[in-house]
């Protein structure tokens, strides 16, 4: 039978970024990072940012890389447009989520969290950064669920 409560039922969709491994997660923000031209991410910047950071190590072929990078931006488009051609999904709240479901060490997901929210680099972060980060956190991985 086993606990019911306190136990995340995760979409399939999700799977292959679960437990990445935290260099990958670092990569994966840089990638966001050099690719991005905002706080909002496209469809095709995902499947970018997926392909420069992840594809290797997920060994995603090329004829599959659409229908993943797809599925993991339908998961963060939950309540957007259906139309992706539009849409944009927040990029702090998919690095966010993504390192939250990471193998890294909880130590290395809180200091992943507070340098993606130190706005200000001031080493601390302010009453409205940490609401954002409670925000985009939970916010990602209710759609994850």
């Amino acid at each position: 039978m086993g606990q019911t409560l306190g136990k995340a039922q995760i979409e399939l969709d999700a799977f292959p970024f679960i437990n990445l491994p935290a260099s990958l997660v670092l990569d994966l923000r840089q990638a966001v990072y050099d690719v991005a031209e905002g706080y909002g991410l496209t469809l095709i910047e995902v499947k970018e940012i997926v392909c420069i950071s992840l594809r290797e190590y997920l060994h995603i072929p090329e004829s599959k890389i659409d229908e993943y990078t797809q599925a993991l931006f339908d998961l963060f488009n939950a309540n957007g447009p259906l139309d992706t051609k539009e849409s944009l999904i927040d990029s702090f709240e998919f690095l966010a989520t993504i390192c939250i479901v990471s193998g890294m060490r909880l130590d290395e997901k809180i200091n992943f969290i507070f340098d993606l929210f130190d706005f200000s680099d001031a080493g601390q972060l302010t009453a409205n950064e940490l609401t954002l980060a409670f925000r985009a956190s939970a916010a990602g991985a209710m759609k994850l669920s």
